[in-house]
This record gives structure tokens, C-alpha cells and sequence, in this order.
């Protein structure tokens, strides 16, 4: 009985493992500048699906501004997507290349 129920408890862990490894959570990086401003965005993305977005910006010459917000998330397993759910956005992920795509902005994922 107790093997049996060992078992049973080995599974449900599997289960519960293979559901978090499909999603790539982690801290993502991008930079971006031009000739009038500077911008570095962070997404800290936790396995639950929540999502903190923190960006600095500023204006060449002029003071940094920061800004966070928080956003939750619903994984789509066929298409490989985190739309978040207060925006319609959708994350998607390139785990191979440790990469993130917001719209047309590359992340690279830093862990």
C-alpha cells in the first residue's frame, strides 16, 4: 500500500514538473536607443505566469523616468505563447536561443 501510494505521489510531482518546464520563466533584458532617447526594459517572469515589467527611460540629456507594472499571464500550449491578460500582448518564447519576443523587441533572457 504505502508503495502505492509513492507511486501515485511520484506522478503527480512528474505532472506537476512537466507543466512548469514547457514556459520559459526567468528575467528577460532589452536596450534600446536612438538619437533622442535611451530605454532598458526588464520582464521578470515567475512559473506562475506573472509578469513584472520595469523600465527607465529618458530623453538624451534629460532625467531617467522608471516605471513598473504588473501583469498576469495565461500560457497557450499550442502556440507557444504568454498573452498577458490585462493587454491582450502576447510573449513569445525561443528557448533554444534564450530569447523573448514583445511585438517587435527582442529580450534575452539573463538565468
Amino acid at each position: 500500500m504505502k508503495n502505492l501510494i509513492f507511486a501515485g505521489l511520484l506522478s503527480v510531482m512528474a505532472a506537476c514538473n512537466q507543466n512548469n518546464n514547457h514556459f520559459a520563466a526567468g528575467t528577460y533584458v532589452n536596450h534600446a536607443e536612438s538619437q533622442y532617447s535611451v530605454a532598458d526594459d526588464t520582464l521578470i517572469i515567475a512559473g506562475d505566469y506573472q509578469v513584472t515589467r520595469r523600465t527607465t527611460y529618458h530623453r538624451i540629456g534629460g532625467q531617467p523616468r522608471h516605471l513598473r507594472k504588473q501583469f498576469n499571464g495565461v500560457w497557450d500550449e499550442n502556440k507557444k505563447v504568454l498573452t498577458l491578460t490585462q493587454t491582450g500582448t502576447q510573449l513569445l518564447f525561443r528557448p533554444a536561443k534564450k530569447t523573448l519576443l514583445l511585438d517587435n523587441s527582442t529580450y534575452h533572457q539573463l538565468n
